[in-house]
């Protein structure tokens, strides 16, 4: 049996309004996670007093808690000439601390040198982010790329929430191990330290 041409245009309208919707939909809910992620990174979630926020463009960033209280950011992989194109502003006036990294050249590796004791919030777009050696909150975003968070002893940490959009969460810490779309873990222990951390394509390490 043959259907009129106008039920068939009318299907058509239809699946077009069905995908338009679901494009404003889709494009709603990208705006809300990444306004809700943005938030996850945001120095003022950080306990007050000692505290530092790091914002890094992209490249291979390791982050370590050392004894002490200085904050002190370096450029190896590449020669002399090569490490002194990167841009690098370091706010010990403001509170938090504010460190900024951007402009790193290929190949080079930033090491950013904080007070083990102090909290830190990390926000980055891409690249490869290593953070070892903090006994404070750790509240970490990586947009895109491999984010590894090395913790000290797991009594010290009282809650720990990890999140991948699309990719690999292998919190091995916490025994999760899992890949795909929306992978999320969440823990509670008995410290008082705060992990938190997100990447929202790539592949997110706990250990």
């Amino acid at each position: 049996m043959w259907l009129p041409l106008r039920t068939y245009q009318c299907w058509g309208c239809a699946v077009k309004r069905l995908f338009a919707w679901l494009g404003i939909i889709l494009l709603i809910g990208a705006m809300g996670f990444y306004q809700w992620s943005e938030e996850i990174a945001d120095g003022r979630r950080l306990p007050a007093g000692n505290s530092i926020e790091v914002r890094i463009a992209s490249g291979g960033v390791k982050i370590v808690g050392k004894p002490g209280t200085d904050v002190r950011v370096s450029i190896g992989g590449v020669s002399p000439e090569l490490a002194a194109t990167a841009k690098v502003h370091i706010d010990r006036d403001r509170r938090p601390i504010l460190v900024e990294i951007s402009d790193l050249p290929r190949g080079s590796e930033a090491t950013v040198e904080l007070p083990e004791s102090a909290s830190v919030a990390v926000s980055m777009l891409a690249g490869d982010l290593n953070i070892s050696g903090m006994r404070g909150d750790t509240r970490a975003l990586l947009r895109a790329g491999l984010m590894t968070i090395h913790l000290g002893s797991l009594s010290d940490v009282g809650t720990a929430d990890g999140f991948v959009l699309a990719g690999n969460l292998d919190a091995s810490a916490f025994r999760v191990d899992k890949g795909g779309i929306w992978r999320m873990f969440r823990w509670r222990g008995s410290g008082k330290s705060t992990i938190d951390a997100h990447v929202t394509s790539g592949e997110l390490v706990i250990e």
